[in-house]
């Protein structure tokens, strides 16, 4: 009875700390990214941005080592990511060479499984991420709110379940990536983040 209880808990507690771990890299990312772009280098920034970096290479490849579906993400928004030339400072760039080579260790064996996955996956980031960049020249508010909110790879993600090539907990996880993302990016946008 103690050894189904312990799967039982195994089988919950792996989705949620999936799901947790991605919404702290989309938020990590994000930060990252603010960092990077908008606040002047100092010492102790280059050691925060040194320290997020680190933290979220080992966070991100432990679930590429850990699970293939992480890794065929992983690689589809990498490579997404570099064909639109999104991969822009050097914090971005080490995080996307280690955890390619990781993810491609890992997935090499069934690579051919995932291959529909990953060209379901590449194409929409690289729209998005060109839609993303144009959404600003939209004169309608509601459009480029959509527009700057990359909605093809949420709904490419949603619907890769569908077909096997993804699995729902992973499809949740994802999004709540996405959300994380979005959300440490509404924190810096608001005026009253302005003074911080």
């Amino acid at each position: 009875m103690s050894d189904r209880r312990s799967i039982g808990m195994l089988l919950l507690l792996f989705p949620m700390a999936l799901i947790l771990s991605y919404a702290f890299i989309g938020g990590g990312i994000k930060l990252l990214d603010y960092l990077t772009d908008k606040i002047a280098q100092s010492r102790q920034r280059q050691l925060l941005h040194w320290f997020l970096s680190i933290s979220l290479i080992i966070i991100i490849n432990i679930w590429v080592i850990l699970d293939f579906y992480t890794a065929v993400l992983a690689l589809g928004l990498a490579f997404g990511l570099l064909g639109a030339r999104k991969v822009d400072n050097i914090y971005f760039t080490i995080i996307a060479v280690i955890s390619l080579y990781v993810a491609l260790y890992q997935i090499f064996g069934v690579f051919l499984f995932l291959l529909p996955t990953l060209f379901a996956l590449i194409p929409a980031v690289i729209i998005d991420e060109v839609i993303h960049s144009a959404a600003q020249r939209t004169s309608q508010p509601t459009l480029q709110w959509v527009l700057t909110h990359r909605p093809l790879v949420k709904i490419v993600v949603l619907i890769l379940p569908f077909f096997g090539l993804l699995t729902f907990i992973h499809t949740v996880g994802f999004w709540c990536f996405d959300i994380a993302y979005d959300l440490v990016a509404y924190y810096f946008r608001a005026p009253s983040t302005i003074n911080h």
